[in-house]
């Protein structure tokens, strides 16, 4: 699903110098009420609502000016916490007003002027730094109005959006977690913006997590219980430049429809990201299952579909999570069967990286000869270190079934590089600086050459597999590229 974004109203940003001192952080938030110093009551009005969630800004308090009502304190009596969301009140509609957020130090932001109309309901949500010391490109103090009309789902559905108002994260995307398996839901969120007001699906499932991505890596999993037929706004907030237990670390703020209470998530550290290559060549398609006994999932090929959908030779699985390491040794069990019920290997990974990509590879022989290799998986492969300028960078890896070496050489222009890889190696080489444009692989072992274009500056792990004899004609080279969140794209099969 392609990021939608939100209506919504950007406010000037103003972070101002002077230092407020905290009040207590303890502070509740009473029932709703109205504001006084409207005289017309068949005045047009609109609803708002205010979400806290700068870092620094410490507790605020919410004035309304118009030229029509003058300057009116919102949500009486109220001091916002950070993290907090105020109850419902009304502002004049259809008339230019501002907001002028204030606290223990003085004003800290007022607003641009916006308009809202009347009759509907908004979200204002107060984002950025307000003071000095910050973390690195982290944007100024500001507040960002989001029409709030969420819609009622049908079915095992709750409907969710998300707003990106982590101040130091130029664009963020979340990915929905059912049974282990996430799944994309809208796409990278540019800071203060948000997606589809009205929401996206989110089936309902057990064990449902959240991951905030940035473009960099996987950064906070948040645990998350949703019902049928909820409606929800997700809402980043804090610094990616922080530790996620700090103060101002990031956070996952859920936002209910008006008269609920809000729900603030405590991270999670990160699940392993796994991919599997399916490199086995005197085998059909075949089923991989992580887990086991009511843990089980089968890894499809499509997620998004019920119902077994094998991976063929030469295909790399959708992504799937782990839990890295300690909890139930079972979740990091994986099954490969050749059809439904029948087994033909059964491996346990090793403890994983939390936030990490790693990719294993299913290869060798079931009844290995002389100079053969058993079937096995291999891995995690250790991917290559980000590119520099227009260049890609490669990890090598050999899987081939009968080869114990095979010597890979890769040139482009002026770019040479030959490297001699063993079987299972999986610190393979790398080669770095590799020119973007058509770049010729050689295995001599193999006499297989193959010419392809490296098109973006990416990371990239390039596997050998199959029969590297060459009188049996099964030899391969799949190409995985890693895109810049830690995501491997499907295979691109080599083949001469």
């Amino acid at each position: 699903m392609h990021a939608v974004r939100w209506t919504m109203l950007v406010m000037s940003c103003a972070c101002f110098a002077g230092l407020m001192a905290c009040e207590d952080e303890d502070d509740q938030l009473p029932g709703d009420g109205d504001s006084d110093g409207d005289n017309d009551p068949l005045a047009p009005r609109a609803a708002l609502r205010v979400v806290h969630g700068s870092p620094d800004a410490g507790n605020l308090s919410v004035t309304v000016s118009s030229a029509a009502n003058g300057t009116t304190p919102l949500f009486l009596n109220l001091i916002l916490a950070y993290t907090q969301v105020s109850p419902v009140d009304t502002v004049p509609a259809d008339e230019p007003i501002t907001l002028e957020l204030k606290g223990t130090a003085g004003t800290l932001h007022t607003t641009a002027q916006l308009t809202l109309a009347a009759d509907k309901t908004y979200l204002a949500v107060v984002m950025g730094y307000a003071k000095a010391e910050r973390p690195e490109g982290a944007a100024d103090l500001r507040v960002v109005v989001f029409e709030d009309n969420l819609s009622t789902p049908t079915g095992p559905f709750a409907h969710m959006r998300f707003v990106n108002a982590v101040a130091d994260a130029p664009s963020l995307d979340i990915d929905r977690n059912y049974r282990d398996i996430l799944q994309p839901f809208f796409g990278f969120v540019p800071f203060g913006e948000g997606t589809l007001a009205a929401g996206g699906e989110v089936p309902v499932g057990e064990r449902m997590r959240l991951a905030v991505f940035s473009p960099e890596r996987v950064e906070a999993m948040f645990s998350v219980d949703l019902v049928a037929a909820e409606r929800m706004t997700a809402i980043a907030v804090g610094s990616r430049g922080r530790e996620l237990r700090s103060s101002d670390g990031l956070r996952l703020l859920l936002v209910p429809p008006a008269g609920a209470q809000l729900r603030a998530q405590s991270p999670v550290r990160p699940a392993a990201a796994v991919y599997l290559l399916h490199a086995y060549p005197l085998f059909g398609p075949v089923t991989f299952v992580l887990g086991r006994d009511w843990r089980r999932i089968v890894i499809d090929q499509d997620l998004g579909v019920d119902g077994v959908q094998p991976t063929a030779f030469g295909q790399v699985t959708p992504r799937v999570f782990v839990e890295p390491s300690g909890g139930e040794a079972s979740d990091r069990q994986v099954a490969i069967e050749g059809r439904p019920g029948h087994e033909v290997l059964h491996e346990q990974l090793p403890e994983l990286t939390p936030g990490s990509t790693n990719v294993f590879v299913l290869t060798g022989l079931e009844s290995p000869g002389v100079g053969q290799n058993p079937l096995t998986v291999i891995g995690p492969i250790t991917l290559p270190p980000a590119p520099t300028g227009a260049s890609a960078s490669v990890t090598l890896v050999q899987a081939g079934a009968d080869a114990n070496e095979l010597t890979f050489a890769l040139a482009g222009g002026s770019y040479s590089v030959t490297s001699t890889v063993a079987f299972a190696g999986v610190d393979a080489t790398t080669a770095v600086g590799v020119p973007l444009g058509d770049v010729t692989l050689d295995i001599s072992e193999a006499s297989y050459t193959k010419t392809f274009s490296m098109q973006e500056p990416r990371r990239h792990v390039l596997v050998s597999y199959g029969i590297a004899a060459p009188a049996n004609h099964s030899f391969r080279c799949g190409l995985l590229s890693v895109t810049a969140n830690g995501q491997v794209e499907p295979a691109i099969t080599l083949i001469e």
